[in-house]
């Protein structure tokens, strides 16, 4: 059986350009999770000073300077563990950034509902302790809204198929 991944990343967006500063990566039954802080990059040793990166920095905790991994390795590490695998992501800005990396990436989109509203998972929260917006919390958040509406997309089917057998019995024993 395939293995499927889930993939969400912090980080800052500025100039039309967005830089990365945590990724996490989950399996569909959690046995396997990985997780970076990325550098910033060499050639941009100072934060932005604009308010966007500022607000960004507030959001989700992660000084600019803080990290274990450059973007590049954290990439070839992540693509070793997913392989040619499915992977999913939440939302169409980080699907597409990501896919340049992750052809298979394919966007959530049947789950609508915003990481605000998404609170099964405050115990990935990482060691760093950064805040909620932290990217380990929100794969696993992504990983349990989508087994929850696959989960509910099979009971709709069989209670349908219930219904449809229901129905061609009644019109059976109405013919006999």
């Amino acid at each position: 059986m395939t293995m499927v991944w889930y993939i969400d990343m912090e980080g800052y967006q500025f100039d039309n350009k967005f830089v990365a500063k945590e990724i996490a990566i989950v399996n569909d039954d959690a046995s396997q999770c990985f997780h970076y802080f990325i550098k910033n990059p060499q050639q941009m040793p100072d934060r932005p000073n604009t308010p966007s990166c500022y607000h960004q920095f507030k959001r989700h905790n992660l000084e600019w300077t803080f990290g274990d991994y450059n973007f590049s390795a954290a990439i070839s590490d992540i693509r070793k563990h997913i392989k040619n695998e499915k992977v999913f992501a939440k939302g169409a800005e980080k699907t597409k950034f990501l896919q340049k990396w992750l052809p298979q990436l394919e966007d959530t989109v049947w789950i609508s509902t915003s990481f605000k509203k998404l609170n099964n998972c405050f115990s990935e929260l990482c060691k760093v302790k950064h805040g909620i917006q932290c990217a380990r919390r929100k794969v696993h958040e992504l990983m349990t809204a989508d087994k929850l509406y696959k989960k509910r997309v099979s009971e709709v089917m069989v209670l349908q198929m219930i219904h449809e057998m229901t129905v061609a019995f009644s019109k059976m024993s109405l013919n006999n």
